[in-house]
């Protein structure tokens, strides 16, 4: 009797070779075609997209940070401007209020037989208002006072010339010495 030889394997037989070329392809077939991962790709993908959406918005808030620094050095060069502006203004007031009312020289009468039209001598006597001359008494007090708030850079000459005061008056109204100082938002009295 023959033994038989229980895992023995003869080469001879061709359903060896044709399992052993099986076996070959099939590890050929994963080493050159491995199974792609879906879910590793897709996220890949998905971080790809957004990498380039911060890449856009990163660009963006560069354009938004430069508009800023563009907008804040706009916002300094108005404030510059509107400061100019008052400094002007206030210029311009304080030399309105520094011209005292010149006396009108004296001119000989036209030798004319028209009689002067009335709206020119109305304008006549506006533009010459007289000046009070300074006097050691203090106007009358009556009725209830009239108040003047002090504004940065008033002098007691222009707020006394305001009112049509002299400066011993406006003193003498506020109880105040021969050199007084001002200080702004004061409240002077300039009269009843």
């Amino acid at each position: 009797m023959k033994t038989i030889k229980p895992f023995s394997f003869d080469i001879k037989n061709p359903f060896v070779w044709g399992a052993a070329g099986v076996l070959v392809l099939i590890c050929l077939a994963v080493v050159i075609f491995p199974k792609k991962n879906s879910r590793a790709e897709n996220r890949l993908e998905k971080l790809e997209s957004r990498l380039s959406d911060v890449e856009e918005i990163r660009l963006k808030t560069g354009r938004i940070e430069e508009h800023n620094t563009n907008i804040e050095e706009l916002k300094s060069r108005l404030a510059k401007v509107e400061t100019d502006i008052n400094m002007l203004i206030e210029r311009l007031e304080k030399r309105s209020e520094i011209k005292p009312a010149k006396p009108s020289s004296a001119k000989p009468a036209e030798t004319s037989h028209r009689k002067p039209e009335p709206a020119r001598q109305t304008a006549k006597k506006v533009e010459s208002k007289p000046v009070k001359a300074q006097s050691d008494k203090a106007p009358k007090k009556t009725g209830t006072p009239k108040y003047h708030k002090v504004r940065s850079g008033e002098t007691m000459y222009q707020i006394a010339s305001r009112y049509g005061l002299s400066v011993k008056d406006l003193q003498k109204l506020n109880h105040l010495g021969n050199n007084p100082k001002l200080s702004t938002n004061q409240q002077l009295i300039v009269g009843y």
